[in-house]
């Protein structure tokens, strides 16, 4: 039961990923006006089933092989923190400040896959 969870926390944090790669690319288009908010919730979900995962592999799933990279995971968490700020502190909708979260968001995609 705890593995099926730990695979929705999984699911739901690629689906936000891929909300904020999405957006990113979106940004010339007419729907920047809605982009905002997509991306603000996105970059919620993606931390939130991101700090899931975490506790979960931590506490409950700690007999598995695999240990975590906690300096990967506070470095993506921070990279997280850093888009949300970016959208809070954004009044207007910006293609700028939402090409740099764009920017972020493929970082932290190419830290997950890449850096082992």
């Amino acid at each position: 039961m705890v593995l099926f969870i730990y695979n929705i926390l999984k699911y739901g944090h690629l689906l936000s990923m891929a909300t904020l790669v999405g957006s990113f690319v979106l940004v010339g288009t007419s729907l920047r006006q809605k982009l905002k908010r997509a991306l603000l919730l996105a970059s919620f979900g993606s931390l939130l089933t991101g700090v899931g995962m975490v506790g979960i592999r931590e506490t409950i799933l700690d007999s598995t092989d695999l240990d975590l990279n906690h300096f990967k995971i506070a470095y993506k968490l921070l990279l997280t923190l850093a888009i949300i700020l970016i959208y809070m502190r954004e009044s207007q909708h910006r293609k700028a400040a939402i090409r740099v979260a764009g920017v972020l968001s493929l970082g932290i995609t190419a830290i997950a896959v890449f850096w082992i």
